[in-house]
């Protein structure tokens, strides 16, 4: 049986885009685009082993998430992605940081965007 992902990021072609490849690589995949709906999903679907979050979204950011899953659903891996809302030589560091606060906060893996579709495959 294909494991099960939760993409979540608050950029739709984002998502999309992560859900076609991993599909393709044998996925099944939900989506969502804030944590709020990240949290009504792993309600719904028992199945979820993987949780991809971006950590800078609207309603509820991936750090919250990352929080929130860890108490309600401890078994499920996290990977949190971040590009900083905008990846510049500026903000790099910032973006480091918040991937590093995520990890303390439940995240398995952390990832900076843009990263390569091989590097996510290797850490699922």
């Amino acid at each position: 049986m294909a494991k099960t992902v939760l993409v979540v990021d608050d950029v739709s072609e984002l998502r999309e885009e992560l859900a076609f490849c991993l599909e393709d690589e044998g996925y099944r995949v939900f989506l969502a685009a804030n944590g709020v709906e990240a949290l009504n999903v792993l309600e719904q679907q028992e199945e979820v082993s993987i949780m991809i979050t971006d950590i800078l979204m609207p309603k509820m950011d991936g750090m919250e998430l990352c929080e929130e899953v860890r108490k309600k659903r401890p078994g499920v891996k996290i990977a949190a992605i971040s590009g900083g809302g905008k990846v510049s030589e500026e903000n790099h560091n910032l973006v480091g940081s918040y991937l590093r606060k995520a990890q303390r906060k439940g995240a398995d893996v952390i990832l900076e965007k843009p990263f390569a579709l091989d590097d996510l495959l290797k850490v699922l």
